[in-house]
């Protein structure tokens, strides 16, 4: 059977790019970033790297250089306007830089989503943040303390912030993980980054500790590619019938939390290969699944469009939690389900989805402004032309290519 080559360049990881920038200021050190990837999370926080002192050359490969003299004289007024992870890791980073004085002026939605449990946190080392509406004033200082806890049960960003803030303490704490931590893949990653660079933790299920070393960071690095974005990819080669190969480089030793579809598409008895820098999908009728996305819940608007066409019904878990990302995808997706009239039923925490049996009617899904969104609307249009997203803007957050790179290999899809 003939399978289809997508033409694809799947941009780096914006979660390990935006972890990445994080240590240029930790370290003051300037570096040549390969496989940059332009979204709009990334580009927040560069704009906080130029603010702090750094020179970008915004070239592919991107160039970063600290400037001391601007560093001097900066005056340290951020602005955050989406990126949750971008804003959530720098105030750890500036609470625990002594000897800065700074702002940070968030927009509302991210002030809406949160993020007084890191605040006090930070307090308990012996941070002094006060906020007044939207702005949130800091004195940098050396934090200090043996132990800390975060709450868990929203988001893994606090406890990663956490993690980097040991980097500029005499004595990394003791950091205690709730038993209710959601996404521990993430900060797994964060430590897998830190010992790709030289940097060793002692790590269990309930707690996280930085051992004694030097932050001496490259000067050129490669971003790996995006797994968020290649999935949205794997998932149209699972839905083409002709399958699909295209060119996906994976570090095997800095593993993204969304690698898990590769895992669920073997559950599935689906057939997926990852050999010489290429991900090769074979078509065949796959099954349904159970799936918790505790671990990975940027995946659920991707494999709830996947479930419509297994040949049995599917459960998906943890589903709740998907009213604080960018939007409330879930709603999104119920919405979605009920425009196109698929049988679905929301219990609980679960989300039982059964085949989609009929070509729905045309439509136009809202994404609610939300890139995740977009892509499983795209997933469905790559099936049934008559269906389409609100907008596609919103793909500027994570991958800016993506539209373009759909409309290349379903240019049959196109109104």
């Amino acid at each position: 059977m003939a399978v289809r080559l997508m033409q694809t360049k799947i941009p780096g990881s914006k979660s390990i790019l935006q972890r990445v920038q994080l240590l240029l200021a930790y370290a003051k050190q300037g570096m040549v970033i390969k496989n940059f990837n332009p979204c709009d999370d990334a580009l927040e926080m560069e704009r906080a790297l130029e603010t702090f002192g750094f020179f970008v050359e915004k070239t592919e490969p991107r160039i970063y250089k600290f400037d001391p003299e601007k560093h001097a004289q900066s005056k340290h007024d951020y602005e955050f306007e989406e990126s949750a992870t971008a804003f959530r890791l720098w105030l750890g980073f500036l609470a625990s830089s002594p000897n800065i004085n700074s702002t940070i002026q968030l927009s509302e939605n991210l002030f809406r989503r949160g993020f007084m449990p890191l605040v006090d946190a930070l307090r308990s080392l012996g941070a002094e943040i006060s906020i007044e509406e939207r702005k949130i004033l800091i004195t940098g200082k050396m934090l200090s303390g043996e132990k800390i806890s975060v709450d868990g049960t929203i988001s893994s960003q606090y406890a990663s912030s956490l993690i980097f803030v040991g980097l500029n303490m005499e004595r990394a704490p003791l950091i205690e993980l709730p038993e209710t931590q959601v996404s521990r893949s993430y900060i797994e990653l964060t430590l897998d980054l830190f010992i790709c660079l030289g940097i060793y933790s002692e790590y269990t299920y309930d707690t996280i500790k930085l051992r004694d070393s030097k932050l001496e960071l490259p000067k050129v690095y490669e971003i790996d590619s995006d797994f968020s974005t290649a999935a949205f990819f794997i998932a149209l080669g699972l839905l083409n019938l002709e399958g699909a190969s295209f060119a996906l480089e994976i570090n095997p030793f800095l593993l993204q939390p969304d690698y898990v579809l590769i895992d669920l598409i073997h559950a599935m008895y689906g057939e997926i290969r990852l050999e010489d820098g290429m991900c090769h999908i074979d078509y065949i009728p796959f099954l349904g699944f159970e799936f918790s996305i505790d671990e990975s819940p940027d995946l659920m608007p991707i494999i709830s469009i996947i479930a419509l066409f297994c040949t049995h019904e599917s459960l998906i878990y943890g589903v709740d939690r998907l009213k604080h990302k960018e939007s409330n995808r879930l709603l999104g997706i119920t919405r979605a389900f009920d425009e196109i009239g698929a049988k679905y039923e929301l219990s609980e925490d679960c989300l039982f989805i059964e085949p989609l049996e009929h070509s729905p009617k045309p439509a136009i899904l809202d994404t609610q402004g939300d890139h995740r969104l977009v892509m499983a609307f795209l997933l469905l249009k790559s099936r049934f032309p008559q269906i389409s997203p609100s907008e596609t803007d919103s793909l500027s957050k994570s991958c800016p290519s993506c539209l373009e790179l759909f409309n290349e290999n379903f240019p049959q899809t196109h109104n």
